[in-house]
Order: C-alpha cells, then structure tokens, then sequence
C-alpha cells in the first residue's frame, strides 16, 4: 500500500493507514472495501465525509450497517492484511477519478467516488442503502474549493452520467419480466389442475402457493420502486425494479432462503422481497413515507382480489366439488394477510418502521436503527415460543381472518395441502 501513498492527499493517506491497522486489529485476511470506507468515515478532515453530510446522509446509521457487513468478512489469524483485488480496484478508481477530475492529489472523495463506481464490493450496497448515489456525489464536488477539484472538469466525469428514460404507466407496464408472466402461467396452470384434480391435489396446492407468494412479493416491491420513481429516484429503471422479475428484488438469505424456511415450518408469510431505494432523491418526507406504504398497501390489493375469488367461489354450488383449490386459495390469502401484518410492525428494516422514519426525531431513528439487525430474531422468537405476543399476534390474525370470512377450516387443510410431503 505505502507504494501508492504518494499519490494520495494527507487525509486520503491517513484513511489508508488507518484502514491497515484496523483490518489488522479485527484479525481481517485482507482490507476490504468495507474497510475503507470505515476509514473514510473516520477521517473526519476528509472532504468525503462534508459530502456525505451535505447529501443528507445519517454517518452514525451508515457507520453502523457497515459495522455489520465487517463482521462477516474472513478471517486469518496470521500475517498483516494485504489489499484485497476489490479494494485495489477502488484505489484504481480513485485514482482515474483524480485524473479525469484534473486533481493533483486522490483525495477521500475520490475514495468515496472509487467505491461507488465498484458495483460488485460489499461497501457499494451499505451506500446505497443509505441513500448514497453517484451521480449527486460527483455533482456535489462542484461546491468544493478549487483547489481540491477543478471546476471546469466537472463535466468530464469519471463514466457518463446514468440515463434515465421518461416512463409512462403503459410503458411500465410493457417492461413486465418474461420470467413474471411465466410464475403467472404456471400459477394458473397449477390452480386448474387443484381445481380439476388432474395431479395430486397436494402437489397443484404447493406450485400454485408458492408461484402465487412469490408473484405477491413481486407487486409489493413494484409497489415501492413505482412511487419510489415518481417521487424522484429514476434509480429504479436501471436496477430491473419496474419490471416485476422476483430475481431482482431478492436478498440471498431474507428474499429465499429464510421465508421459505418460515412458510414450510410455520405456515406464515415472511416479508422477503428487498429494493434498495435512494431516498436522497426524495427530499419530501410524506414521499419518502409513501414509498414504505407502497409495498404494503400492493399486499392489500392482491389480498382483497384474493378475499374476493374466494367469497365468489365459496359461495358458488360447486364449491363442494374443488374443496382442494378452494383450500389452496384461501392458504395463500392466510399467508398474504400474515406478510401484511408483519410489515406493518414498526421494527427496521419492515415498511411500517419506513413509514414512520422521515416524522421521527434523528435520536430515534438511530435508536431504533440499531434493533434491525435483531428484527428477524425476535419475530422467530414470537412465534416458536409459548409468550403473550404471540398469542395476541394470532389473536389479531384471527380477527382479521373473520372479517375477510376466510374459513379456518380451509386455511388448515390448505396448509395440510402445502406439505404434501408429510
């Protein structure tokens, strides 16, 4: 690393060593980008972090979810760390940026610009969660002094401003994923085949279930990206979130793996799906508010569709001649009233926590910021241990399960479908 300070700002330099030491200290195998925001943040001289201040960024939130991403970096117990190729890749970058930027000197804010244009580090979504974008912080550098950036350069920027096409609804609509209308297909393929009984009625219950979860999941994170573009963030286009495909919204372990783990053992609809929205490109609060309900009240629309087809068909003479699809349907109406409820709990990183977020004090925004990391814990403590939360939880569920008059009964044997292994 010493052999490329030369190049580097005393700050940008300070941010290297420190970063060093600290990967060192946390027994890290290699400095990873991760590591070198931390130093940035750290570096409160740097013009980084005046950047991030300007933008509106929360450093005490963003330091805190990049605390977590360390965390789950490797480990060696020998030898000093060595830049690994990501963060190399990020000092390239940094150093590009100075060029292009006519800048004697790579100083923090080119660091900071180097990470965001690393799409594949571990350090480029922590920013983005926290509303970071690349484009506002290139622009924000024109009110820096001169003599940190040339101002008549600024329009050389290190990689062309992202383009954004001006979308009407019918256009939306016409970007709709292949792989959507293909979950759709065969939602209705399987739902026929419960409602004939062509196959076995356990296995039609379990494809037309789990297609049409994931096909609600897909609406609710439209939903966000949909207001989120309105309201300004034009972000949404370029990352696939309009286009309702489940592969773009998915988060290895909160999008697939744990829901699926919860539905199987539980019978209950987890809130999976992820969007990382900027809200920098928001400023107005109910906005930003709105965005979060977005996605819930998308559960709300597929759920009162469901309640509908099923008080129709409940009701019909035939009724008592599909009770396997019927059983099926009102499962799935279960499992999205369930999904609603959770996200309406006001714990990060659920909706109803988003929705609350741009009215609350900055205080209680990092208090309760701080819990995120163990939402997900304490809701499997609710419902796999005997405790009062959970019997009120279903108390509620209950209720509003009466009020759609969904038959219990059917929920049960739809869920007794789902497993058609056991």
């Amino acid at each position: 690393m010493s052999a490329i300070q030369n190049r580097f700002s005393p700050s940008a330099t300070r941010v290297l060593t420190w970063t060093q030491s600290e990967a060192e200290r946390l027994g890290s195998k290699n400095v990873e980008p991760e590591h070198l925001l931390l130093g940035i943040l750290e570096e409160k001289e740097g013009s980084a972090v005046t950047i991030l201040q300007r933008l509106g960024v929360n450093i005490v939130d963003l330091k805190s979810d990049l605390l977590q991403s360390i965390k789950l970096i490797k480990k060696s117990e020998t030898g000093k760390p060595e830049l690994s190729p990501a963060s190399q890749k990020v000092l390239d970058l940094g150093m590009e940026s100075a060029n292009n930027l006519q800048s004697r000197q790579v100083g923090t804010e080119h660091l900071l610009i180097g990470l965001l244009r690393n799409l594949n580090s571990k350090a480029y979504p922590v920013l983005r969660r926290s509303g970071v974008n690349y484009n506002q912080v290139l622009t924000d550098l024109k009110s820096l002094p001169p003599k940190i950036i040339s101002r008549p350069q600024i329009i050389q920027a290190v990689s062309e401003p992202e383009e954004y096409e001006r979308l009407s609804i019918l256009s939306i609509l016409g970007k709709t994923s292949i792989v959507f209308w293909g979950m759709v297909i065969i939602m209705i393929g399987s739902g026929l085949a419960a409602y004939n009984r062509w196959v076995d009625p356990g296995i039609a219950v379990f494809f037309f279930v789990a297609m049409g979860w994931i096909i609600s999941v897909s609406m609710h994170e439209f939903g966000h990206a949909l207001v989120a573009y309105w309201a300004g963030d034009k972000s949404v286009i370029n990352k696939g979130y309009l286009t309702l495909n489940p592969l773009k919204y998915t988060h290895g372990t909160l999008s697939i793996i744990l829901p699926l783990v919860i539905l199987v053992m539980g019978g209950i609809g987890l809130p999976g799906g992820v969007v990382y929205i900027n809200m920098a490109a928001i400023p107005n609060k109910k906005m930003r508010s709105l965005v979060s309900a977005a996605g819930p009240l998308m559960t709300a629309l597929f759920t009162i569709l469901l309640v509908t087809i099923v008080t129709i068909g409940t009701n019909s003479e035939s009724f008592v001649n599909h009770l396997e699809f019927w059983a099926g349907i009102s499962f799935l109406t279960f499992l999205q009233i369930t999904a609603f409820v959770f996200n309406m709990i006001p714990l990060p990183p659920l909706d109803g926590f988003g929705i609350l977020r741009p009215f609350l004090p900055s205080s209680a925004v990092r208090s309760l910021s701080s819990l995120g990391r163990f939402t997900f814990l304490i809701i499997m403590f609710i419902f796999f241990s005997n405790n009062p939360l959970r019997d009120f939880f279903w108390q509620f569920i209950s209720k509003l399960i009466e009020y759609a008059n969904l038959n219990a009964s059917l929920v049960g044997s739809g869920i007794d479908l789902f497993r058609f292994w056991n």
